[in-house]
């Protein structure tokens, strides 16, 4: 599987305490900064330097989420509740950065809900499959209003399922430690969710705002493009 994982800060610039540092200045502003401003800034530089070292060691072992691994534990951890489990991995970077670059900010977690949508009923038809299934539960982040997941089906064209939309995270986290999934889940990682999250989402989208914010890029291609590289592996109940 080929791709680049690129990393992304907001703007070339670093904003500390109301002040801006250009990224080709860098070296000349910290000299002029004192020691109780050098270590908070100095604290962020080592946080992106630690997140570009993880993107660069993905690429490198050809990972497209550097959670692959734990991915796969928990599916083999809820085969004793599942049966068999086909796990897709999606090479999905490419379409977080043509969100980033021809899209609204605020409305990159939608946008990319939706694409994620489209694909995963690209693959469910390969597999005669009539259905999905996610873990969206109301209200708990800023994708999961009403108004976000309203906008998110709007381009399921089968039925999503979500059994736990009612349940709140006490329940969902009582469910996880009981079934022995809840620690391999809160590994520490930075997924394709955390890394591209806007600062400020849109918690009450409406779809006219989302559909002409997506509408800003053609995704057509790179959806086929994820679909085709996608692959497959299968847990079986041991």
């Amino acid at each position: 599987m080929e791709g680049s994982i690129i990393f992304y800060t907001y703007g070339s610039t670093l904003e500390l305490n109301g002040q801006q540092f250009e990224a080709g200045r860098l070296t000349e502003d910290l000299l002029n900064l004192s020691p109780d401003d050098y270590h908070p800034l100095h604290e962020r530089m080592v946080r992106i330097r630690t997140l570009m070292d993880i993107y660069e060691y993905v690429r490198k072992s050809e990972l497209w989420w550097k959670l692959n691994d734990e991915m796969e534990q928990l599916c083999q951890e809820l085969t004793p509740y599942c049966g068999n489990i086909a796990f897709f991995c999606v090479p999905f970077t490419e379409i977080q950065e043509a969100i980033k670059k021809h899209c609204p900010e605020e409305y990159f977690t939608v946008i990319m809900r939706r694409l994620m949508m489209e694909i995963a009923q690209k693959i469910a038809a390969k597999d005669n499959c009539l259905a999905l299934i996610t873990g969206e539960s109301v209200g708990q982040v800023a994708s999961q209003t009403m108004q976000a997941i309203a906008c998110t089906d709007a381009v399921s064209r089968i039925p999503v399922f979500r059994p736990l939309i009612g349940s709140d995270k006490t329940e969902i986290v009582e469910t996880a430690r009981m079934i022995g999934t809840f620690d391999t889940s809160t590994l520490p990682y930075e997924d394709c969710c955390t890394v591209f999250t806007p600062k400020h989402p849109k918690v009450r989208p409406s779809l006219e705002e989302v559909e002409k914010a997506q509408g800003k890029f053609d995704f057509t291609e790179m959806v086929n493009k994820a679909v085709e590289g996608t692959t497959m592996k299968v847990f079986e109940l041991s």
